[in-house]
């Protein structure tokens, strides 16, 4: 790996000047590998970063987010997603592309924690008390990318375990619009057993979020985490149908 492969995230991150941007470029159209992992890059953070340009928290408290979250390295493990008890068979293997690159999902874990923190779904007060948050959930325990079952609609989730407690954070797009009391709301499951996590709406653009705390868990390998569509807030097993799923 040449000098210049270690500049694809900062181009990436559009954190180069116009020379060196204009320097990578030459250098990328000779190197399958920046290509590849410019593609990964794109394949996997492009929405996050759209909705992180949209509502980006201020400079400094960022760039000390980012510096909490790339404290430490990531360690995702690859997995294959369960169905929920009987109501539909998910038979999809997520093929997760960052479980090679550490580096990869931790910047996934980074862009999906500043985006939450941007848009003010982590419900703060103020800059402290948010790059407190951050600080804690320093690096998740896991990060998945959640895939559709029969309907449009992609994600993603991280899971922060400390002790018996459990926060579970999720990003989601193009989600299929709400109606009436209508609500999406997600699910850890242990060998198809759920537990409610969380639930929310979207935007009009299928933009959704939710960072949920469970205060005392039992059981830390869970398997599963899945979204169904459910025709009401509160609910403690599922009725609807599954729209996103990822083992973990």
């Amino acid at each position: 790996m040449s000098q210049k492969c270690e500049l694809v995230l900062d181009y990436f991150n559009g954190h180069l000047t116009q020379p060196e941007r204009e320097e990578f470029e030459q250098h990328l159209a000779t190197c399958p590998e920046c290509q590849e992992e410019l593609m990964e890059l794109q394949d996997l953070l492009g929405d996050v970063a759209l909705v992180s340009e949209q509502a980006s928290p201020p400079p400094e408290m960022k760039k000390r987010i980012l510096e909490n979250v790339f404290a430490e390295d990531v360690k995702p493990e690859k997995a294959t997603v369960t169905p929920i008890a009987s109501k539909k068979e998910v038979e999809t293997s997520v093929s997760n592309t960052a479980s090679g690159k550490p580096w990869l999902t931790t910047l996934l874990a980074a862009s999906l924690l500043l985006s939450l923190v941007g848009n003010g779904y982590l419900m703060m007060q103020n800059d402290d008390e948010a790059e407190s948050v951050a600080e804690e959930l320093r690096q998740p325990d896991n990060v998945v990318t959640l895939q559709p079952s029969d309907v449009t609609g992609t994600g993603f989730a991280a899971l922060f375990q400390q002790e018996q407690a459990l926060s579970v954070m999720i990003q989601t797009q193009d989600l299929p619009e709400l109606s009436g009391d209508e609500v999406y709301q997600v699910w850890l499951l242990k060998d198809g057993s759920p537990i409610p996590a969380g639930d929310f709406t979207i935007d009009d653009q299928g933009k959704g979020y939710v960072f949920h705390n469970i205060a005392e868990t039992t059981t830390e390998d869970w398997d599963t985490i899945a979204i169904t569509l459910e025709p009401q807030s509160g609910n403690e097993l599922p009725e609807g149908e599954i729209h996103l799923s990822a083992g973990l």
